[in-house]
């Protein structure tokens, strides 16, 4: 199935997924290193080499284009250099014309790649490819507008400026490093407070495959991960690794990462290889990503400072002509304590259309199929029932990446271990639903279990594209919030906020057995038993700060927030 992917200027995702494709200066010594960049990518719709392949990695000198216009170096017309680019690399900036366009003028004056500047502050970006990109044959990427003007000042002052582009297996003797598609990931990303009571209910493998990309054979290596919240270490693991000879891989596993109780926030996993002495591109050596435990959503991508899911990348399929559809797949073994009421979600466009009166359609489906996991043979989504749907119709200009919500018509009370896809609709053809940036590509293959089914013309894909992620947060919230909140009979009240010395919990009825309180890590600091409709606990040996109170029962779950100030 081809994927068209469309980008913005904050195209990290592409970054990321394709760490062991570099963009390195060789020469001269002043600028040599490993720099950022982003790469034309042939599923995307270009005609371009894939730079996974060693094979299509290119080493050269630079040449910047001369279109003879005044705006020469934006190359948007057929070049006047072309015995001076013969055989080089094209370095053309960005703006006026597309990036196909840019590229094919540069592989017809006989360039052999090309370097696309960006002329905006900020990492390059993810580069559709056009009405041009498809006749493009040669490695295209894009560089910050910093790094290009530095490299411009060096040609500029009569210095030849010779870079590698590609896969950078055997370019360096001593080379250990992550590629992020083959990273054990939280699963999910965000997950809601209400499924993560504790660490019997939220928890994650931790490892990754490490990869000997260098020329020489490496003993004593080590891989370490660790995972703070706030500053706080709660997990640092490390072990070493074996021999390594050139071009091994191993994937290494670490403990699983659980918790007593988790506190809401946000939390930081972050991966480390190292090997006895220097690292030669240690530009892939560390990788960090942010994940939380949220109040409101449950999402597999991070979630912004308003705890909305970023997306960085949109996705839809070549052959969705009439619709697309990203999901989500969802199974918790507590999932009777929430109920879904609608999605939040992204989309944006390519130059063909505009966002402005699209409406979005967002549905929650109960998948009814009966399967273990992605190697069942019966893996698949055919049986399944709509359980609720909404819309949202955009209203505003310029909302490409904004995330908005589709409300469902009524809220669904899920079931424990059912299967659930949370889906949203474009039928726009030319419209793109947001990707978030992680890849769960090694997540898909240890778990085995769906995360981002797509549907188009001809039914689901339960693969969707793999491990890319779906940017879709479903807004949840407790199953019995309804009953405490709007029922007078079982108003629940904690009460002083913020409290000195007592805390009261009154309740009008007696659903709630026992309370807990936990401080800002998670940790259980006192826990009471509730008898009556009003009940007191004494707070007076906490020091002052934020907790977190949690109510229990057979069918009922609480949480409040409460300050103490002595």
């Amino acid at each position: 199935m081809k994927k068209v992917l469309l980008s913005i200027a904050f195209g990290l995702a592409i970054i990321a997924a394709k760490a062991q494709v570099v963009f390195n200066i060789q020469s001269p010594a002043s600028l040599a290193g490993n720099y950022t960049m982003t790469y034309a990518d042939p599923a995307g719709g270009w005609g371009c080499p894939d730079l996974m392949d060693p094979v299509n990695s290119v080493s050269q000198t630079i040449v910047i284009v001369d279109d003879g216009t005044a705006n020469d170096s934006l190359g948007c017309n057929a070049l006047v250099n072309a015995t001076e680019m013969e055989g080089h690399i094209a370095m053309v900036f960005r703006g006026e014309c597309e990036f196909g366009t840019k590229s094919l003028m540069a592989q017809n004056a006989g360039a052999v790649a090309v370097i696309i500047v960006n002329n905006v502050p900020g990492d390059p970006v993810g580069m559709a490819p056009g009405a041009d990109g498809a006749s493009v044959t040669i490695p295209v990427i894009m560089i910050s507008q910093i790094d290009g003007s530095n490299i411009q000042a060096a040609i500029n002052n009569s210095e030849e400026v010779s870079v590698f582009i590609g896969n950078k297996f055997g370019l360096f003797d001593n080379d250990l490093g992550f590629t992020t598609d083959r990273m054990l990931l939280p699963n999910p990303n965000t997950q809601h407070s209400l499924l993560a009571q504790s660490g019997a209910e939220y928890s994650f493998r931790v490892g990754a495959w490490v990869y000997n990309f260098g020329n020489l054979s490496q003993t004593g290596g080590t891989i370490r991960a660790t995972v703070t919240r706030e500053g706080t270490t709660l997990y640092d693991e490390q072990d070493n690794l074996p021999v390594m000879a050139s071009g091994d891989t191993i994937l290494a596993e670490l403990p699983m990462f659980t918790q007593p109780i988790y506190a809401p926030g946000k939390y930081t996993i972050t991966y480390t290889v190292t090997l006895v002495g220097t690292d030669e591109y240690d530009s892939d050596n560390t990788y960090s990503t942010d994940f939380f435990v949220s109040e409101d959503i449950l999402s597999y991508v991070p979630v912004d400072e308003n705890g909305l899911p970023i997306s960085t990348t949109g996705y839809r399929t070549a052959d969705a002509t009439t619709n697309f559809t990203s999901c989500i797949h969802f199974r918790d073994a507590n999932a009777h304590r929430v109920k879904a009421e609608g999605l939040y979600f992204a989309a944006t466009t390519n130059a063909d259309s505009d966002l402005l009166g699209q409406e979005f359609i967002v549905t929650a489906y109960q998948v009814d199929d009966d399967f273990t996991d992605l190697n069942d043979p019966n893996a698949a989504i055919e049986s399944f029932q709509e359980l609720s749907t909404g819309s949202y119709v955009y209203n505003e200009d310029s909302m490409d990446f904004v995330t908005v919500f589709g409300q469902f018509a009524n809220d669904i009370v899920l079931e424990d271990n059912q299967r659930y896809i949370f889906c949203v609709t474009t039928f726009d053809e030319n419209t793109f639903i947001g990707y978030g940036g992680l890849d769960y590509s090694l997540v898909l293959d240890e778990y085995a279990q769906p995360l981002f089914p797509i549907q188009t013309d001809d039914g689901f894909s339960i693969l969707g594209f793999g491990g890319e992620a779906s940017a879709i947060g479903v807004k949840l919230s407790s199953a019995f919030s309804t009953s405490v909140a709007e029922n007078n009979t079982t108003e629940l009240k904690v009460y002083p906020n913020p409290a000195k010395n007592m805390i009261h919990i009154q309740a009008n009825d007696s659903q709630f057995e026992t309370a807990e309180m936990k401080d800002q890590l998670g940790r259980t600091v006192g826990t009471w038993t509730i008898t009556g409709k009003n009940t007191a606990i004494d707070v007076s040996k906490f020091n002052g700060g934020n907790y977190i109170l949690v109510l229990k029962g057979n069918d009922s779950l609480e949480i409040k927030k409460v300050q103490i100030n002595h």
